[in-house]
């Protein structure tokens, strides 16, 4: 995962907001990513981008990391997320991650 990966998951989001007409739940898993080459500055920046979104509505963002090196990226992301619109958090199995994602906002 790089910093192009991230920029790229901020350009993408977006456009499938407004294809649905609604801000989705999202969930990432990181089964294929071997590497993380990610700055702080790009993930921050991420966070401050998705603080500045207005959305129409809440969602919930959960992160399925099997490997300590993920999983302790997605907890920087989910501390650096500063949009009170969005819940992240971060999961070491898929049942437990939707689990979450079904449960009520």
């Amino acid at each position: 995962m790089t910093n192009q990966d991230l920029a790229e998951v901020g350009r993408e989001l977006p456009n499938i907001g407004i294809q649905l007409k609604k801000v989705p739940n999202v969930l990432h898993t990181f089964d294929k990513v071997d590497s993380i080459a990610l700055q702080f500055e790009a993930m921050h920046s991420h966070g401050r981008n998705l603080g500045k979104a207005k959305l129409p509505n809440r969602s919930r963002t959960a992160s399925v990391c099997t490997n300590s090196l993920a999983f302790g990226m997605a907890r920087m992301m989910q501390s650096l997320n500063a949009n009170p619109d969005i819940q992240m958090e971060v999961f070491g199995t898929m049942d437990e991650a939707l689990g979450w994602l079904r449960s009520p906002l």
